[in-house]
């Protein structure tokens, strides 16, 4: 495992993608050069909330 990014503020995957990669700590993540394989996925709670995770694998 590289790194693991999560969010339950943004509406679709591209918003949450976009957010990550205006921050350092999580754009670190997604650019890690080790970071071979990807899991993207969401979960949406009862109340509509949403959330997101990203998983790098080397």
């Amino acid at each position: 495992m590289v790194g693991e990014n999560i969010s339950e503020s943004y509406e679709t995957e591209l918003e949450t993608l976009a957010a990550w990669m205006d921050q350092p700590g999580t754009r670190a993540v997604i650019m890690d050069n080790r970071a071979v394989n990807m899991g993207f996925s969401w979960f949406q709670e009862n109340n509509g909330k949403i959330w997101w995770t990203l998983v790098m694998g080397g």
